[in-house]
């Protein structure tokens, strides 16, 4: 954490640090021929997994990631 706290100072990154933050295991669908590939996807994986596993699935449009 030092060493981010040196570059948050330097005023040219914008830097957010968790520590111990325990994360849903989640998977990111994209694809780059649009939504309706990517919505599919997302059921095929939510339908492949055995009963009990909790598994966040978002979908994002391709175009809409590669810009941020």
């Amino acid at each position: 954490t030092e060493i981010f706290d040196d570059i948050k100072n330097e005023d040219q990154y914008n830097i957010h640090i968790e520590l111990n933050h325990k994360k849903e295991p989640t998977i990111l669908c994209s694809c780059a021929s649009g939504m309706g590939t990517t919505s599919k996807l997302k059921d095929i994986i939510l339908d492949s997994l055995p009963t009990g596993v909790t598994l966040k699935v978002l979908t994002y449009d391709y175009a809409t990631l590669i810009k941020q």
